[in-house]
């Protein structure tokens, strides 16, 4: 091996350990990520996604969430090590591609910087990592085509659907821009390869839905996804704000903008250079591939919330970026942009972290060793974890109901706290994790859940304030089955802001605690 493939790949490892290291101090898992968890731990319990729960097209990831709770004994060290090593694969796989591709360390430090401050959400993983190795392989593959390329090409498509369905749509579109040139310089190659490419995806992809015909669901399951990619589709050209005072929000919003923006111009630029300077050539294949890639995801993923969604697509688009900036010719003027745009990227970057990168990085040196041991320590009893923050009312209905309910009985909730679910360490009922914003509320869907309420013990139902109106309207169905069958004996705030209302079921039998609060 030459030496300076040997550094690459040296330096590649200490970007994992950086990345890594610049996570798992700070081990925190926002309450969305709680819904794959609750989920994944309703698998614990002998049940499969759709057939028990719903679930909208992410069987790897619950699995690997399962397997992930089963080998650390139901603590959050298994999640966090498997979330966390993937987010970090993806940053080393960024610096690695961009090292490759641009020839310049420093702008492979500066994209693998922005990408780390960004800090993806951890259960987001899956879009750092997949989207990353799709592109290595795509590359790989375009600089010298094999049919063992080509099926690890696949296996990234099929496993990239199974992780979230339409992420298999895009690592597919991938493929087959790269696949094109080779259709006309090398016909045969090409039919052979592709067709390995689709046969071990489809192989990946194949047990998956024989489940789903087993079941039952293949044709919901499809309609459903179909559905929710037309919706997806967004874009917006949001303007800078200047409102002439230093302000938070104000730098927020222009940052956002800033990265938005650069993101979804990059594309457009990356194409027309690719099909007017480099035709014909591998170089250009494999930039327009990237272009059509970067594009998909702005277009798909890109929506609402940007702090929250801009680094799922960041991998990939930073990687575009620094590879147009090292297309610029090798001018005074030009390397003054390239300065320019690189350090404002970053400072938009911070913007957005919670911490000042390199003070955090800092500050966990300092405190070593305990700035390893202590999330280590932390996490194995999840309970206690989560009540150290001490926010009050979700930790405290969730302590309720470990107090107040049997292990096997469910719970269903008016609301969106899949962490009170996960926390209180009893299954959900009705196949619904939450019932909140319309999500699983169409007839058939209400009525499922119904008839899987009517088989289950469910002794009582938490009703937040703010998702009381959808028992008579969103969930009319479900809510007409709890007012049937259910009566509300308490409220509370459970010293929080937020007032719930709980509601027990006629045939059970509870006493109030001291609190007013049911208990069986």
């Amino acid at each position: 091996m030459d030496p300076d493939r040997r550094r690459r790949r040296w330096l590649t490892l200490l970007v994992f350990a950086i990345a890594f290291f610049y996570q798992w101090p700070r081990t925190w898992f926002t309450n969305d990520h709680f819904e794959s968890l609750a989920k994944a731990q309703q698998m614990l319990r002998g049940e499969l996604p759709i057939r028990d729960f719903f679930d909208n097209g992410r069987p790897l990831a619950i699995t690997l969430s399962a397997m992930a709770l089963r080998a650390s004994g139901g603590s959050l060290i298994g999640e966090a090590i498997l979330t966390m090593g993937a987010i970090s694969a993806g940053v080393a796989l960024l610096f690695l591609l961009t090292v490759e591709l641009t020839s310049s360390w420093l702008l492979a430090t500066w994209a693998a910087l922005c990408l780390l401050t960004l800090e993806p959400r951890l259960y987001n993983y899956g879009k750092v990592l997949v989207a990353m190795g799709g592109i290595l392989m795509a590359f790989r593959y375009a600089d010298h085509p094999t049919t063992r390329r080509a099926a690890a090409l696949g296996a990234i498509a099929g496993l990239g659907f199974l992780w979230r369905h339409d992420f298999g749509a895009y690592v597919a579109m991938l493929a087959a821009v790269i696949f094109v040139p080779m259709f006309r310089s090398h016909p045969r190659q090409a039919r052979r390869d592709a067709a390995v490419a689709v046969v071990v995806g489809a192989a990946c992809v194949l047990p998956y839905v024989w489940y789903l015909l087993d079941v039952n669901a293949l044709g919901t399951i499809v309609e459903a996804g179909g559905t929710a990619l037309r919706n997806a589709a967004h874009v917006t050209w949001r303007p800078f704000v200047f409102s002439g005072v230093a302000d938070d929000i104000a730098s927020r919003l222009n940052a956002e903008t800033w990265l938005y923006d650069s993101f979804l111009l990059s594309p457009l630029v990356a194409g027309v250079i690719a099909m007017n300077r480099w035709r014909g050539t591998v170089r250009a294949n494999k930039m327009a591939a990237l272009a059509v890639l970067c594009a998909m995801l702005m277009l798909f993923l890109v929506r609402g919330n940007l702090d929250s969604r801009l680094p799922d697509v960041a991998g990939p688009a930073l990687l575009l970026l620094a590879w147009l900036l090292s297309t610029l010719p090798r001018t005074p003027t030009a390397r003054v942009g390239v300065i320019a745009f690189t350090a404002i990227t970053f400072l938009a970057a911070e913007v957005l972290a919670t911490q000042n990168p390199a003070r955090r990085l800092l500050g966990y040196a300092r405190r070593l060793p305990h700035s390893l041991t202590q999330p280590w320590f932390a996490m194995r009893d999840p309970v206690d974890w989560w009540e150290s923050d001490g926010i009050t009312d979700t930790r405290a209905v969730a302590r309720w109901l470990r107090e107040c309910t049997k292990p096997d009985d469910r719970v269903l909730v008016f609301g969106y706290y899949p962490d009170v679910v996960f926390f209180s360490q009893r299954p959900f009922a009705g196949g619904q994790v939450f019932l909140h914003s319309g999500y699983y509320s169409s007839p058939a869907d209400q009525d499922l859940t119904v008839a899987r309420m009517a088989r289950q013990r469910v002794p009582f139902v938490v009703v937040e304030r703010s998702d009381a109106p959808a028992l008579d309207g969103t969930y009319s169905r479900i809510g007409g089955y709890v007012r049937a069958h259910f009566a509300e004996v308490a409220t509370s705030t459970f010293r929080g802001p937020r007032l719930f209302t709980i509601l027990q079921r006629k045939d059970v039998n509870a006493t109030p605690r001291d609190d007013g609060l049911p208990c069986e």
